[in-house]
């Protein structure tokens, strides 16, 4: 029992000293790592569109008006894609003002 429990301490301390170099020593990862892959204005825009997200949830809320901001900006600067933006932020709006109405 007693080989057990000090067993059990070794490794258990020895996971945690080699879990700490692993974290604290590694390499720092390159800039370039963390560009996230973006979905063209248009497949963004659609998906905005199609969404099905509960908009009684606060988050859902926050979101959906961030992506409004943003479906306004591709108005300025994407003009071949104004009208998609326009109806997008339409779309968005009517969903929120819904959803503010049934609350």
């Amino acid at each position: 029992m007693r080989i057990s429990k000090n067993l059990f301490l070794i490794v258990s301390v020895a996971s945690v000293l080699i879990l700490g170099a692993v974290i604290f020593l590694r390499p720092a990862p390159e800039s370039d790592d963390f560009q996230a892959d973006q979905l063209p204005p248009e497949a963004e825009l659609q998906m905005f569109m199609n969404d099905k997200m509960d908009y009684g949830v606060k988050l859902s809320r926050i979101l959906a008006e961030r992506r409004l901001e943003k479906a306004e900006a591709y108005v300025n600067e994407h003009p071949e894609l104004a009208s998609l933006a326009r109806e997008t932020a339409d779309t968005l709006r009517a969903r929120l003002e819904r959803e503010a109405k049934m609350e």
